[in-house]
């Protein structure tokens, strides 16, 4: 159970939540007498859950305090770049402060959805698409991460997911939603041939959507054996999508030159 966030179990589920909750701030107690501090996010899973339950507003006032009497700060400060900092720089701190907002705020309707139906099995026909996504979205990611692969989902991430009992096991429509994104992103390469005449887009012109095409090529190679290199996240092209693509002249071997790196 989460710290400050349990379901109606009784006296016997309040009992263990109170186990399970002095057990990590052991934890924590033991981590600052052995490194000297609780700064080190990255390597003690305590602080990670502790710091997104109270951003989250589902933590009890009173274990907040005892928290931050032990030394855990639970308000991440945002980081300052020396002398103003390159326009990149601000510019990828601004794109991960907005993530991770954006992945809070998912986190929390994911709260609120427990709250009101005592599980966190989001059904298909769930209203809220966001919510139906992100769940989906963070079993993907979680199950990758269990294969040993690189994924956009955060140590703390996970935390705060496995102090709630998130049910991993449970697929929902994952499946289903990876195939939506899919389509979405064909719809937007289509729409980019009736405005430039091909299907092959390039940096200049749409910077994500080239990265998208790029793992498309990526994916049908891998389906026919040729790929040289390996891409994160990378997963056979069906028959059905490299139809679509052969629809529009999407060109399967090279593409337009640029970067090689595919983040889509």
């Amino acid at each position: 159970s989460q710290m400050g966030f349990v379901f109606d179990k009784g006296t016997q589920g309040a009992k263990q939540d109170e186990a399970n909750w002095n057990a990590k701030l052991k934890e924590l107690e033991r981590f600052k007498r052995e490194q000297g501090h609780l700064d080190d996010t990255e390597r003690c899973n305590s602080i990670n859950s502790a710091t997104a339950c109270h951003r989250a507003g589902t933590m009890s006032n009173k274990r907040g305090s005892t928290l931050e009497a032990s030394g855990v700060s639970l308000v991440q400060p945002m980081h300052e770049t020396d002398n103003g900092g390159e326009h990149s720089n601000k510019g990828r701190e601004f794109k991960h402060l907005k993530a991770r907002a954006n992945w809070e705020k998912r986190f929390q309707e994911l709260l609120d959805f427990g709250r009101a139906n005592g599980h966190f099995n989001v059904p298909k026909d769930e209203p809220n698409i966001s919510l139906r996504r992100f769940v989906a979205t963070q079993q993907i990611y979680y199950s990758a991460w269990r294969r040993g692969k690189k994924t956009s989902q955060t140590d703390e991430q996970r935390a705060a997911l496995n102090e709630i009992n998130y049910p991993w096991q449970y697929r929902g429509d994952a499946l289903q939603v990876l195939e939506e994104q899919w389509m979405e992103s064909y719809k937007k390469l289509n729409s980019y041939k009736k405005k430039f005449g091909h299907a092959n887009p390039t940096v200049k012109s749409d910077l994500k959507l080239y990265h998208w095409a790029f793992r498309q090529r990526k994916r049908f190679q891998h389906v026919n054996g040729r790929a040289k290199s390996k891409i994160k996240h990378c997963s056979p092209m069906t028959e059905t999508q490299t139809k679509l693509l052969r629809a529009i002249g999407f060109d399967f071997e090279s593409g337009p030159r640029g970067s090689t790196t595919a983040t889509i």
